[in-house]
């Protein structure tokens, strides 16, 4: 990336551009919005759960559970199905909350 290139020769030489995690998205677009929607729900039943036990409450946030569920979704689509790719979500996003 030349525009890249310019900057990192001055600032910090030797640099590599990276990649963030929605370079993976288009290998499974059906896992990215399953992932999503599962993670959101189970942030929001978790959510649910620390009122009912009288905690800390997290409230889900939108932004990370779509990047980090359907990150989650695609790895678990890849290695278990649509199974894997629900189990991966719902892990994930009882990990954030």
């Amino acid at each position: 990336m030349p525009d890249f290139q310019g900057i990192a020769m001055k600032l910090v030489p030797n640099s590599k551009p990276a990649l963030d995690v929605p370079i993976i998205f288009p290998y499974a677009p059906n896992a990215v919005l399953l992932g999503f929607f599962v993670s959101f729900i189970v942030g929001t039943l978790s959510m649910f759960a620390m009122v009912a036990m009288h905690t800390v409450v997290i409230i889900p946030g939108v932004v990370g559970h779509f990047f980090c569920g359907a990150a989650a979704a695609i790895y678990g689509n890849a290695k278990g199905g649509r199974r894997g790719a629900i189990i991966g979500a719902a892990v994930n996003s009882l990990l954030l909350s």
